[in-house]
């Protein structure tokens, strides 16, 4: 998942990150990936620390990352951690010219206002994101059927909503396409479909041991008076990047 971000970051002149991630199973795993992605793109880690899940406190984290250097911050971790990092942050007056959040593109997340801006993430739901849907609905057909099931919803679908959704149509292709619904016909139906379908969330593809090579996650930057704003990969880019992100007092 953090392939396009840190090749936006190599790309934009980042040299030095710091990833932060809870101890959680996911946080620990999109960190991990996150490490790897950061060499690829010639990006120092410069601090990579885990924290107790449940920690409020994040500013010694947050000067800690900044003492080291980094051009970058990458916290991996759910909504409630990335919000109380961005207002301490504010509070800190702690300015990193790039700071991606994988759950910033979350409308609860963007629900905190101003302080969200200039902060990038990812998404694979949004209004310039539209692929060549062969298996489901498209964008514009969930995104009606969605207001008609959940008329009083408290937030709008994310990302989040997109992969769940994608899920069970790729399911539903590949139950049809096994014609049964034992683990061996699955799978090799899993591996006929592979390159073949392309549900709302993206392309599918697979290696042998089941690991996803498509479904990329575009990156955008959250934007004064214009929200969500796609901005890399260059063919769903709407805008540039704002790169550095203004100082607080700036803004």
């Amino acid at each position: 998942m953090l392939r396009a971000p840190m090749a936006l970051a190599g790309k934009l002149g980042v040299k030095k990150a710091a990833i932060l991630y809870s101890d959680e199973p996911f946080p620990a795993g999109l960190a991990d990936g996150g490490r790897a992605q950061a060499a690829k793109n010639g990006i120092e880690v410069v601090l990579y620390e885990k924290y107790p899940k449940g920690q409020k406190d994040f500013s010694t984290l947050l000067q800690k990352a900044k003492a080291a250097g980094a051009d970058a911050l990458v916290p991996t971790s759910y909504e409630g951690d990335l919000i109380s990092m961005t207002r301490q942050m504010k509070q800190l007056d702690i300015n990193f010219p790039y700071t991606f959040m994988v759950y910033a593109s979350t409308p609860q997340f963007q629900a905190i206002g101003a302080d969200s801006n200039y902060i990038f993430s990812h998404t694979n739901y949004h209004p310039a994101i539209n692929w060549k849907v062969n298996a489901g609905l498209t964008r514009e057909q969930f995104a009606k059927a969605y207001d008609t099931l959940f008329p009083k919803a408290e937030f709008p679908p994310d990302f989040q909503t997109a992969l769940t959704y994608g899920a069970g149509a790729l399911t539903e292709e590949i139950i049809r396409k096994a014609g049964a619904t034992d683990a061996a016909a699955l799978k090799q139906a899993s591996m006929d479909l592979s390159d073949k379908v392309t549900v709302m969330a993206g392309p599918y593809a697979i290696d042998e041991t089941g690991k996803q090579l498509q479904m990329p996650f575009p990156v955008v930057q959250l934007l004064p008076g214009k929200g969500m704003v796609p901005v890399y990969p260059e063919d769903v880019a709407v805008e540039k990047a704002v790169y550095p992100a203004p100082a607080w007092n700036k803004r």
